[in-house]
């Protein structure tokens, strides 16, 4: 079984060269140069994405919450100020009895 991914490309270089025969050989050599450096890039760019789109995720995870929390605050300090009102409503209420 084959170890790792330069074995493979080893591999895959020589099959190339004996299946492309002697014919050109320095221009096989140069595509798969120029072939390896577009997977590298690619690679790069894509691990570029990810990096930004998990860095992204993760400040939009943060926020939800934080806007949640400010929304429930509002709530509960709106019923604060209702059973507020209505100590004072019921005070007054029995202070006129």
């Amino acid at each position: 079984m084959l170890g790792s991914l330069s074995d493979t490309l080893i591999i895959i270089v020589v099959a190339i060269l004996l299946l492309g025969g002697e014919k050109d050989i320095s221009g096989t050599v140069k595509n798969i140069g120029k072939y390896w450096n577009q997977i590298r890039n690619s690679e790069n760019d894509f691990r570029k994405e990810i990096t930004r789109e998990l860095s992204d995720m993760d400040m939009n995870m943060n926020d939800p919450p934080r806007q949640a929390s400010d929304i429930r605050v509002r709530q509960l300090e709106r019923q604060v100020r209702e059973l507020q009102d209505e100590l004072e409503r019921m005070k007054k209420k029995n202070g006129d009895e």
